[in-house]
Order: C-alpha cells, then structure tokens, then sequence
C-alpha cells in the first residue's frame, strides 16, 4: 500500500535529482483529477482537456530545473 501524499517530503524529493521523477509521478497522481475538472470549466472537449491537462504537466516536468519550494 502506498504511504499517503505529504506535500513537503514531495517538495524535498523534487528537489533533488535521483528521486525527482518519483515525486513528480505522486504530483500527477494526486492533482490530476482536480486540475482536469480546472481545466474543463474552461473548454467543453473532454478530449481537449486532457490535452491541456497533459501539456500542463508536460511544461511543469520540464520546468522543474527553476521550481523553488
């Protein structure tokens, strides 16, 4: 079973290389849901808010160099 989401052991994983991919996979999986339904008040597409949704976390991940906790 996974261990639930702590925000600031996600925050110090991010930070560091060799655990940053796992951190950014529990941001995904913890704000996906919420920021698609942000998303889709602003389109009508299902299928153009996971597009949006995809290329929010896409900028996020390869923005991650300059994210200050």
């Amino acid at each position: 079973m996974a261990s639930p989401y702590n925000e600031k052991e996600t925050v110090e994983m991010l930070q560091q290389e060799q655990t940053r991919r796992q951190a950014f996979e529990q941001v995904v999986a913890q704000y996906s849901e919420q920021l698609y339904w942000q998303i889709r008040r602003m389109v009508l597409s299902h299928d153009d808010a996971n597009d949006l949704l995809q290329n929010t976390f896409l900028k996020a991940w390869t923005s991650l160099e300059y994210f200050r906790a």
